[in-house]
């Protein structure tokens, strides 16, 4: 495995990466609608975006994206999403450290994330504590996320 950062030229394997990870790895803990509404966030230009602002880091098996992660200035862990045929392979756990060490670098006392349903129990195994639960409406949709954090120091 290779953790690299993120270029602009890998802007379409994030995108099929996030497709496939939502109707796919998602879909056990969210309905069809709120999967299809989640799906339909997924725009290039978006991506590009967030790669040029964000500190954004894939994972490599044999030149495949099988996992990203980002990290804010203000620390905010933004993304983590694995491939659905390279789950609990480490690929989770290597992004989380890389985000955490360079939030330690970037002088953040601690690190916070929105999180899904799915993503809650890694986060939990990785010393985070849930904050608050979120409810957020999009496209009619509801979504329920839980707001946690991680101290670094």
């Amino acid at each position: 495995m290779l953790i690299r950062r993120a270029a602009l030229i890998d802007v379409e394997s994030i995108k099929t990466l996030n497709l496939n990870t939502i109707q796919i790895v998602n879909a056990k803990d969210y309905t069809n609608n709120q999967i299809k509404v989640w799906s339909s966030f997924n725009d290039a230009d978006e991506w590009k975006k967030i790669i040029v602002i964000q500190k954004f880091w894939v994972v490599e098996i044999e030149t495949q994206i099988v996992g990203f992660g980002s990290l804010t200035t203000n620390g905010l862990f933004d993304f983590l999403y694995v491939h659905h045929g390279h789950q609990r392979t480490g690929v989770a756990s290597l992004l989380q450290e890389k985000v955490e060490k360079e939030a330690r670098l970037q002088g953040n006392s601690k690190v916070f994330a929105s999180v899904s349903i799915t993503a809650q129990p890694f986060f939990l195994s990785k010393g985070y504590s849930i904050l608050k639960m979120e409810r957020k409406e999009v496209k009619g949709e509801v979504f329920v996320n839980a707001l946690m954090e991680k101290f670094l120091f």
